[in-house]
């Protein structure tokens, strides 16, 4: 049995287990719900030892999950403000709960088994929908480094989760179709701007931004009409309400009115006094060719350099957890989210949302487009007045609590090795080799034999007459039974291992 001391290595191998790793950037699969990683506990029954992984321990989890076809995100983008990665619909932990090792064959190798109970909770009810022990097991693997050891047991765990035709069933398709938070249709009054132009435009656009302001950090916005709104990113307002500074100056407070995390777009009201005149962004709602030029506005980094204007192009449309989003090379860092992607018209065409961040990644930036992110609020701009629906937070219908599902658990694995292959060779007597000096003396005593058994026999034959009395038969007889005796003997020495 291995000592608790190799155990004990073992468990803080894996908890190292990190350094060096190579962070890829993969695109998820379309309009397939997506899984983070969270973290990886070691909690042994009957031990006082706690482990908790290093934040660069969930790449080796999520690549593997990505390379069994399950749509795995993180570690590859970043949301700005207090998120850290687009949130994803859902979120894997696991807690080690087994783990035993004992030698194997030989001193040098180790055959372990190790359980795992994994978690998977839906971010957006923050509750439990899935729950498993699983169970691997390796076999003769070098005992050092211990490292190789807990990668191929967890590795191995997290392979036969992907498996589990339960837990694929987490992944169904998103529906795509808006709004999906189930508002209450509502019209909003457009913004009457005059026609701009950009660059030439700017300071006009840039008065019509805005710097939100929460408990927890910042981030930007722009005005979207005359009556007092605002848009900005949910992660930018994860409360209910927030301050608005103008470009002059002025703040104010506001409320949100109506949020779509999944989409990641919210609707704020400002506390103005009736009749405050407000710089506004009129809407671009249709699809923005691609090589088109944008603008991103906000505050890039810091407060202090709130209102700033950056200029990149439209890369392209692309269609990302089931979601629709604008790419763009536009620079922009933490603090631009909500901030507004301006048209060379001077229209707001979409919302910065997050990056992609990573080794050699530069320039890939997305944007919650307005047309369909107004959508799943439930809010059409357009003339007359703006609905009363839009006076107060509006009530979306919450959505029915998931149910928790705790699969089978996998049978605990034996650690005994794998039989020897059987040999098909089969060997001489006693299955070992026979000693050199017995065989050399078959070879000597049955050559001796032999030729004086044949030379005995070749001499009374060629005598003659003297051969054929009764004395020359025997002689003959001798000589054959002699060198018959020899044969035997050569026979056996040639024929021992």
């Amino acid at each position: 049995m291995v000592n608790r001391r190799f155990l004990g290595l073992l468990l803080r191998a894996m908890v190292l287990w990190c350094c060096g790793a190579n962070v890829a950037v993969a695109q998820p699969q379309l309009a397939r719900k997506t899984i983070g990683f969270s973290n990886l506990v070691f909690r042994l029954a009957g031990s006082d030892q706690l482990g908790i992984a290093t934040d660069d321990f969930r790449v080796h989890i999520l690549e593997e999950l990505r390379g069994r076809g399950v749509n795995a995100i993180g570690a590859e983008n970043l949301v700005f403000g207090s998120e850290h990665g687009h949130p994803p619909d859902l979120m894997l932990g696991g807690i080690v709960t087994e783990l035993q090792c004992q030698q194997g064959a030989s001193y040098m190798n180790v055959s372990c088994r190790m359980g795992v109970e994994w978690q998977v909770l839906d971010v957006e009810s923050d509750k439990i929908l899935y729950q498993v022990l699983s169970r691997s097991r390796v076999l003769e693997m070098p005992r050092n480094p211990a490292i190789s050891v807990g990668k191929r047991l967890v590795l191995a765990s997290a392979t036969g989760l992907s498996q589990r035709p339960q837990f694929q069933k987490l992944f169904d398709a998103l529906p795509t179709a808006a709004p999906t938070r189930g508002y209450a249709r509502a019209t909003l009054r457009a913004c009457k701007a005059s026609p701009r132009s950009m660059p030439q435009a700017s300071e006009q656009v840039l008065d019509a931004s805005v710097l939100v302001q929460t408990s927890g950090g910042f981030g930007s916005g722009f005005v979207l009409g005359p009556d007092g709104f605002v848009v900005t990113a949910a992660h930018v307002v994860p409360e209910s309400s927030a301050t608005i500074k103008l470009r002059d100056g002025r703040e104010f407070p506001a409320t949100v009115i109506r949020v779509d995390r999944r989409i990641d777009i919210a609707l704020l009201r400002l506390g103005t006094p009736e009749g405050t005149p407000l710089p506004c962004l009129p809407v671009k709602a249709d699809p923005v060719p691609v090589g088109a030029d944008v603008y991103a506005i906000g505050s890039p980094a810091s407060r202090d350099l709130s209102f700033s204007l950056a200029r990149g192009i439209v890369s392209g449309v692309r269609l990302l957890q089931g979601l629709q989003y604008l790419q763009t090379d536009a620079a922009v860092n933490s603090g631009n989210s909500g901030g507004p992607l301006v048209t060379g018209s001077g229209e707001a065409a979409a919302i910065v949302s997050f990056k992609l961040v990573g080794a050699s990644v530069e320039g890939v930036a997305f944007g919650v487009p307005l047309g369909p992110g107004l959508n799943a609020l439930g809010v059409v701009v357009g003339n007359g007045f703006t609905s009363p629906e839009l006076a107060s937070a509006g009530a979306a219908p919450a959505p029915p609590a998931p149910q928790l599902f705790v699969d089978t658990p996998d049978p605990l694995p034996t650690l005994a090795s794998p039989p020897a292959p059987r040999s098909t060779h089969v060997q001489g007597v006693g299955a070992r080799r026979t000693s050199p000096a017995v065989k050399r003396a078959f070879y000597v005593w049955g050559g001796t034999a032999l030729i004086t058994g044949l030379t005995l026999f070749l001499g009374v034959t060629l005598a003659g007459s003297a051969g054929n009395d009764e004395t020359g038969h025997k002689l003959k007889n001798i000589g054959l039974g002699t060198s018959a005796v020899g044969g035997v003997l050569l026979g056996i020495g040639f024929a021992l291992p």
